[in-house]
């Protein structure tokens, strides 16, 4: 006689959106979901710091762009002319 071994607690149930669930512990997986939303959701500040500076720094990069653009344009112009 071959002694069985309990394997009760390595029963997973497949739902339909394809997560594994341990039986035993539903609880458990819905805690650590609702965890991982949260934390997903936070944008630490010194993300939200960083984008207001560099939409600060791009829009005075465009404005020296354009002048230097029709600077270029008026030597051309004078060139050209």
């Amino acid at each position: 006689l071959k002694k069985g071994r309990k394997i009760e607690w390595l029963e997973f149930i497949f739902d339909p959106e394809k997560r594994i669930h341990n039986k035993r512990q539903p609880q458990m997986t819905n805690v650590g979901k609702q965890r991982q939303y949260i934390n997903r959701e936070k944008t630490p500040e010194w993300l939200n710091e960083g984008r207001l500076g560099q939409s600060q720094e791009i829009h005075n990069e465009d404005s020296k762009l354009r002048q230097d653009r029709e600077a270029f344009q008026r030597q051309l112009e004078e060139k050209m002319g």
